[in-house]
């Protein structure tokens, strides 16, 4: 049986300088071309304990992180997909 190819399109939103920079900074601190769905590494990439289970919610959802892969029962993001999904969430709190 053939397997079938889904091509992606990454629809890129508008960052701000100030989230810009921050991406590219997580880009070039990140040694991988992407970020598994695991606890631990979530955790490394963020800094933040954000779950696989948070994540998975968040997918079937479509609100987590465009363009992820599956390789076997593993799934991943690209990294910069990843980190812009990632720096829009964050929120400044001015005290």
């Amino acid at each position: 049986m053939a397997k079938k190819v889904v091509k992606i399109q990454l629809v890129k939103e508008d960052l701000s300088p100030k989230q810009e920079r921050l991406v590219e900074e997580f880009v070039a601190n990140w040694r991988f071309k992407y970020v598994t769905r695991k606890d631990e590494e979530l955790r490394k990439a963020t800094g933040i304990p954000y779950s696989a289970k948070t994540m998975c919610n968040l997918d079937s959802l479509g609100k987590g992180p465009q363009g992820r892969i599956k390789f076997g029962r593993h799934i991943a993001y690209p990294a910069r997909s990843f980190f812009e999904w990632f720096v829009k969430r964050i929120e400044e709190i001015d005290n």
